[in-house]
């Protein structure tokens, strides 16, 4: 209840692509046993903007990335994700 948000602006324009996930991607465990951690993350979601065209091939995309990884059969964390690409 007493927790301080911090708040972000950003300019947005056409074309630009905007991507929001729980922490269940980033902790999604490895073959290793490690985490696949933020930045792993942030390749995969570069990766799959540019190598897809819709919101839904983009998340398609990061989400089979992310499996094939980790290779998770069941998610053992929530993996939620929004994809919005700007018209």
């Amino acid at each position: 209840p007493n927790y301080k948000y911090k708040q972000y602006s950003f300019n947005i324009k056409s074309g630009d692509v905007i991507v929001v996930a729980t922490d269940g991607f980033i902790d999604a465990p490895l073959s290793n046993g490690e985490p696949l951690g933020f930045e792993r993350f942030l390749a995969l979601v570069k990766e799959s903007i540019l190598s897809s065209s819709s919101p839904k091939e983009i998340k398609d995309s990061i989400l089979h990335k992310v499996r094939d990884l980790s290779h998770l059969c069941n998610e053992s964390d929530d993996m939620t994700m929004m994809v919005v690409k700007v018209l």
